[in-house]
């Protein structure tokens, strides 16, 4: 899978073994491929910082899913991502040097960076979370644990509560850093919940999406359902209606429209079309649908520093695509801001170095439940063994 983070004047798009940096408004384009082999890190001992560049391993990969796993620190200085090898690369972005590597003991499934940039926070698939010092040689720390693959996690502006979600469909909400109080659960979905977000108009608000085709806002304080909308009532034609993946959501994106109103986008596995909704206040309100030619791996929602633009950045087919939202029409169209895609043209003609893709049969897999049935199964062989003793039976007679 591959992923776009647009934050502040940054663009980030990472996959299994590259990761493609720009900041809006340069020339410059980093491409970074984590495949390449390293040299050890050396740590000065005045400062803690390394003395020289490295770059990540050559390890094997996990078969079964590959979480591309990246963040921006919230003052855009630091880059943290995964290797193929499982390390935990940190690198400083005006440098390129990699101030921080460790390795972890299962491939993660999300990373975070504390709201001062110091600490890192790793939720891995065996369901366990780790906090990382950056700036010291200090052993991970244990926050807490899932008893299932988490799929993302969210720390709230003050630093006091860590949000977590899991394949199990459960939401935790905990005390930061003593994350063994747990403040409650918001449950109620009935799949995988793939990503969180706050509400972007109401930081007191949690904005969930699942594979139960459901998106839900959450008193997350309270662990009380505020509002949901589900896809599975939808007469869309253009979500898929194969049972395996029928209105699974892949994931969402939101920003602020004003101070009552957010905008939501959500993508559908093995769907062309992107949903929008509005929330006004604390309710959900589909209000449009913009239909691609093509399937989008990843999807970010942002606003221009210098002017009052929403723009919808897409992944798919191996191209950058931006949109921009119009306020009096309710939909997007294609993007006219020339800053904007002179990006997208550099973007794109440094793409052919990534792969960018979405495996998105193995997400699903590794992701869905699925029910057992002994008991069909053991008819099965039953009817096996039958047949194969008539077999036997018939040439004893002949």
């Amino acid at each position: 899978m591959s992923k776009i983070i647009v934050q502040g004047n940054s663009v980030l798009i990472s996959c299994d073994t590259h990761f493609l940096h720009h900041p809006i408004g340069s020339e410059t384009c980093k491409i970074v491929n984590l495949s390449d082999k390293r040299e050890d890190l050396k740590f000065d001992e005045g400062t803690g910082l390394p003395q020289k560049t490295i770059s990540a391993t050559n390890q094997e990969k996990d078969v079964k899913i590959n979480f591309v796993c990246s963040a921006l620190s919230p003052d855009n200085s630091l880059l943290a991502i995964q290797s193929p090898g499982k390390e935990l690369l940190v690198y400083n972005v005006q440098t390129w040097e990699v101030i921080f590597k460790r390795q972890l003991g299962r491939g993660a499934s999300k990373i975070l960076f504390s709201p001062d940039s110091r600490n890192i926070v790793v939720g891995d698939k065996t369901g366990d979370v780790f906090l990382y010092n950056i700036f010291s040689d200090e052993k991970e720390t244990a926050l807490l644990g899932h008893l299932s693959m988490v799929l993302d996690i969210i720390m709230t502006n003050d630093g006091k509560h860590l949000i977590t979600c899991d394949r199990d469909e459960k939401i935790r909400v905990s005390n930061y850093p003593n994350c063994y109080n747990i403040e409650n659960y918001c449950l109620g979905h009935e799949q995988f919940v793939t990503n969180v977000q706050f509400l972007p108009h109401n930081n007191n608000i949690l904005i969930s999406c699942s594979g139960d085709g459901t998106v839900r806002l959450w008193d997350y304080l309270k662990g009380s359902l505020r509002d949901i909308h589900n896809f599975n009532n939808s007469r869309d034609k253009s979500i898929t209606p194969i049972a395996e993946t029928k209105n699974q959501l892949k994931c969402f994106t939101s920003v602020q429209l004003d101070d009552k109103t957010s905008l939501l986008c959500v993508s559908v596995f093995k769907s062309n079309t992107i949903h929008i909704l509005f929330i006004k206040d604390e309710s959900l309100a589909v209000v449009n649908k913009l239909d691609l030619s093509f399937e989008p791996v990843h999807l970010q929602l942002s606003r221009c520093e210098d002017s009052e633009d929403v723009n919808l950045w897409l992944i798919g087919n191996n191209e950058m695509h931006l949109y921009v939202w119009n306020t009096v029409e309710k939909d997007f169209s294609v993007a006219t801001n020339t800053l904007l895609l002179k990006t997208v043209d550099i973007i794109n003609s440094n793409l052919k170095e990534l792969i960018v893709e979405s495996s998105e049969e193995n997400v699903i897999y590794v992701l869905q439940k699925r029910k057992m049935d002994e008991i069909t199964d053991y008819y099965v062989r039953k009817q096996a063994r039958i047949d194969e003793k008539n077999k036997r039976s018939n040439k004893q007679s002949e």
